[in-house]
C-alpha cells in the first residue's frame, strides 16, 4: 500500500540553504537525520498506508479543496525544535503568515479527509519546515544558542500556488518522495 501525505513543497533559496548549512555544521557532532533540501515541505495531512482504491476519492476531494484556496505567500523565519530541551526530537524553521492561510488550507483539507475516514490529528497544527530529526544530541546548549541567533531572522519569502499529494517510500538512505498529484490553487484575477 502506498504511504501518502499532503504537503506544500518549499524550494529553499540561498539564505535558507546557508542557514540550514550553518545549523548542520554547528550540530555536526550530534546524531541527526537531516532533511534533503529538495524534500522540504509543510505537511498538511499525513494519510499513511492507503489502499489503491482510496486514492481517486482523495484526489477528487483535494481538487475541491484546491479550487477553494487562493494562492498565498508566507515567510520562513526563526529556528526551533519540538520536544523539550532535555529530549529535543525535531528541528524546524518557522513559518510566519499574515492571514493564517496555511491553517485555513489545513482545516479545509482536514475536514474533507475526515469525510473519507482520515480523522483529525490530536495535536495542534503548527506550520513549519522540518530540517532534521534528532536521534541523539550531546549538548543541547548549542540548540539554545542557535535559537537565539535565528530569532526574528527572515530567511525566505515564499509564494504558493500549488500543493501536492505525495507518496513516501522509506529507504535506508532516507525517504524518497514522489508526486501522486499536483493541485493548482485558485488564482484571483487581481492581487491586493
Amino acid at each position: 500500500m502506498p504511504r501518502l501525505f499532503i504537503a506544500i513543497k518549499v524550494k529553499p533559496g540561498n539564505d535558507l540553504l546557508n542557514s540550514m548549512m550553518k545549523i548542520q555544521q554547528t550540530l555536526a557532532s550530534d546524531s541527526i537525520n537531516w532533511v534533503k533540501p529538495y524534500n522540504m515541505h509543510i505537511t498538511l495531512k499525513f494519510l499513511g498506508d492507503t489502499r489503491q482504491e482510496s486514492i481517486p476519492p482523495i484526489i477528487s476531494k483535494l481538487k475541491t479543496c484546491a479550487a477553494a484556496i487562493e494562492s498565498f505567500g508566507f515567510t520562513v523565519k526563526d529556528f526551533g525544535y519540538f520536544g523539550n530541551l532535555r529530549f529535543p526530537r525535531v528541528l524546524w524553521m518557522g513559518v510566519e503568515q499574515e492571514k493564517k492561510n496555511i491553517e485555513n488550507a489545513y482545516q479545509l483539507i482536514q475536514t474533507e479527509m475526515d469525510f473519507l475516514g482520515y480523522p483529525a490529528e490530536k495535536q495542534e497544527f503548527r506550520p513549519h519546515l522540518t530540517i532534521g530529526r534528532i536521534k541523539n544530541m550531546h549538548d543541547t546548549q548549542k540548540l539554545r544558542e542557535l535559537e537565539g541567533e535565528f530569532s526574528g531572522v527572515l530567511l525566505q519569502q515564499v509564494w504558493i500556488d500549488t500543493f501536492e499529494l505525495y507518496q513516501s517510500k522509506l529507504t535506508p538512505s532516507g525517504p524518497v518522495y514522489s508526486v501522486v498529484e499536483k493541485f493548482n490553487l485558485n488564482k484571483p484575477d487581481t492581487y491586493e
